[in-house]
């Protein structure tokens, strides 16, 4: 059985200029990661956060070679999740996980 293990607030950093709203789940078999539309993040702005994502990308956890936190710009909580195919994707979190 698939049991979550943590869920919250989650941006997507796809580049210094490009932010994407969302939300993150880690459960026991994958991460998922869902995202706000850029036309629902400009009109609602934080508002966004309130709002229910869609589902963008699962990572089953099997695939994930290295998770590690980083500075990223101004933002001191950044998850960087590193795949085995060398696939990396960076987050901004408010808190990074134990």
């Amino acid at each position: 059985m698939e049991e979550i293990l943590m869920e919250g607030v989650c941006n997507r950093i796809k580049s210094k200029v490009n932010v994407q709203t969302g939300k993150a789940q880690l459960t026991s078999k994958s991460f998922i990661y869902y995202k706000h539309s850029l036309k629902k993040s400009v009109l609602l702005g934080a508002f966004a956060a309130l709002t229910k994502p869609s589902f963008d990308f699962e990572v089953p956890l099997t695939d994930i070679a290295s998770i590690s936190n980083t500075k990223y710009g101004l933002n001191n909580h950044v998850l960087v999740m590193t795949l085995k195919d060398g696939t990396e994707y960076k987050f901004a979190v408010a808190k990074y996980p134990e």
